[in-house]
This record gives structure tokens, C-alpha cells and sequence, in this order.
């Protein structure tokens, strides 16, 4: 018990959380080409159909998950998970490192993913307020979420940009080492929130009403997936282009998702806690079964084209 005990305690410790997420932030704004992202402006096509997907779709589909599941078993407090999973932007190391391996447009990914997480902090809050409007109360105000979400994400992420653009020799002299201490700064966060949720009662005591959003959002995650593939072809996108829309559609950001649950539940820990929880079971889920999933959708497209 001494492991969780220790996550716990630095869950507890004032300010932990967002000195880690400043932390991946900054090396993401270190480790991120912008040059690249100005080759991609010319497809804007491809960039608002994936933002659309993103912000206009996933909020849609989570609402009706949100919405049976209310019917079916009364109001569950993690159910309100499914919302925030909607409501959230890409993640930008997942989708782009699933794109370049199905052989996607990672051009694509890479910038609608960056776009994404910017546009994420002033649209996440808006859209999770209109979807719980009259749901649930105890919401912190949504002003100072933004606010929040941009000192912790924005700032780093450009503070990041800049050191890579004055110091761009040193900074490729590190290698993939900002890249690295990134992808490791996620699971330390996972490791805070989870081993919080373990000491304490709310892991056992509601562990039924939190396998049911939990299951219900890799089932949503499904559906965003075949939708976004199946959409994306009816518009006649390009096998890359689907590829890339179909990943960075769906995946959702860890690193924005579970302090956004803390900022937005404020007054409400508890609630935050099993928020938590259905996010982390639909970023696990998502990682696995969308690299099987695409190299077969892929796959069976190539040889259609044949």
C-alpha cells in the first residue's frame, strides 16, 4: 500500500499536478517542428472536417451515451466522464505516433492535434457547461477554468516554442530526450490521480457505477472510431487522410482531461475522482484497439484501390 500511499500524498500536495502538466507542456512545445504544421495550412479541408469531428461529433455521440445511460440506470455521477470525453481535444503523442504507423498523413495529425489542444482550452469548458446544464451542480466558474487551462498549457507550450527557436541548435543537440521526459511526465500524472483514487473509498465503494461508464466509453470510443472512418470516405478523403482523420478524431487527451475534471469540479472532489477514472478507461482502451483496428481498415481499403 506504501506505492499508492505516495501518489496519493503528492495528489494531495498544492500545486503538484500542474507542475507536472507545465512540465509536458513545455517539452511538447520544445519538441514540436511549427515549420511542419505551415506545410499543412493549404488542406484546410482536411482541417475542419477533423475538428468538426472533434469538437461537434464526439460532444454529440458522448451526449447520447450520457443520455441511455441516465435512462437505463437512474443519474450516475461517472457517467458525467462520457461528457468531459466528448468535450475534450486530441491527444498529440498518440495520435500522431498511430498515424505515422498505419502510414497516415502525419502532417495532417500533427497539426490538427496542436490545433485542437489550443482550441481545447477555451472550447472544452464551453461545450461540458452546455452538455451538464441542468445535470449537475458544484461546477467551478468557467472564466477561471480558461483562465487556468491557459497559465498551465498555453504558456508552457509557448514558452516551449520559444526556447526551441532562439536555442534550435541545443535543442536538437537533447535528441528525443524533451520528447521522452513528455511522454514519461503523462504517466506520472496517471500514476498521481489513480493511486489518490485507490486510497481512498470511492474506488471500492463504487466500483459498479464506475465499470458502467467506464465500459460504456470504450463502446463510444468504437462507434467514433467506425463513424469517423466511415464519414471521412463518404467524402472522399484519401486513404492518408482518413487514416489521419480517424485517429486524431477520436483519441482524447490524458493530460488536459484529468486537470480539467480537477478545475472543473473544484467544490467537487469526489466527482472529479471518478471522472477521472472514465477518462483514463477510455485513453487505455483507445491506444490498443484503434493500432489494430485502422491497419485493418486500411488494409481493406488498399486493396479496394488495387
Amino acid at each position: 500500500m506504501a506505492f499508492p500511499t505516495f501518489g496519493a500524498r503528492l495528489a494531495e500536495t498544492a500545486h503538484v499536478q500542474n507542475i507536472l502538466i507545465m512540465i509536458l507542456y513545455f517539452g511538447m512545445g520544445m519538441t514540436t517542428e511549427f515549420s511542419l504544421l505551415v506545410k499543412g495550412l493549404k488542406d484546410f479541408r482536411l482541417h475542419i472536417f477533423t475538428q468538426i469531428c472533434i469538437f461537434l461529433l464526439a460532444p454529440a455521440v458522448s451526449f447520447f451515451f450520457f443520455y441511455g445511460i441516465t435512462q437505463l440506470f437512474d443519474f450516475i455521477p461517472a457517467a458525467v466522464g462520457i461528457l468531459f470525453l466528448g468535450a475534450l481535444p486530441t491527444t498529440i503523442t498518440s495520435c500522431i505516433m498511430l498515424t505515422k504507423h498505419s502510414q497516415g498523413n502525419v502532417v495532417g495529425s500533427m497539426y490538427n492535434a496542436m490545433l485542437s489542444q489550443i482550441l481545447g482550452v477555451f472550447l472544452a469548458p464551453m461545450i461540458l457547461t452546455l452538455l451538464l446544464r441542468g445535470h449537475i451542480g458544484q461546477i467551478g466558474s468557467l472564466w477561471m477554468i480558461v483562465f487556468s487551462l491557459m497559465q498551465i498549457m498555453l504558456l508552457p507550450l509557448a514558452a516551449g516554442q520559444a526556447i526551441r527557436y532562439v536555442f534550435r541548435s541545443k535543442v536538437l543537440a537533447m535528441g528525443n530526450i524533451p520528447e521522452k521526459v513528455s511522454f514519461n511526465v503523462i504517466f506520472i500524472i496517471l500514476y498521481v490521480n489513480l493511486s489518490y483514487l485507490m486510497v481512498s473509498d470511492l474506488f471500492y465503494g463504487s466500483l459498479i457505477q464506475l465499470l458502467v461508464p467506464a465500459a460504456a466509453s470504450c463502446i463510444m470510443f468504437m462507434t467514433l472510431m467506425y463513424a469517423n472512418w466511415l464519414i471521412s470516405g463518404a467524402a472522399s478523403f484519401p486513404l492518408p487522410d482518413r487514416i489521419s482523420i480517424a485517429y486524431t478524431g477520436t483519441q482524447k487527451t490524458l493530460a488536459m482531461g484529468i486537470p480539467l475534471a480537477v478545475l472543473y469540479f473544484s467544490e467537487n472532489p469526489e466527482m472529479a475522482g471518478q471522472v477521472s477514472i472514465v477518462i483514463v478507461s477510455y485513453y487505455v482502451f483507445s491506444i490498443f484497439f484503434s493500432a489494430v483496428t485502422i491497419d485493418k481498415l486500411a488494409a481493406a481499403a488498399r486493396r479496394k484501390t488495387i
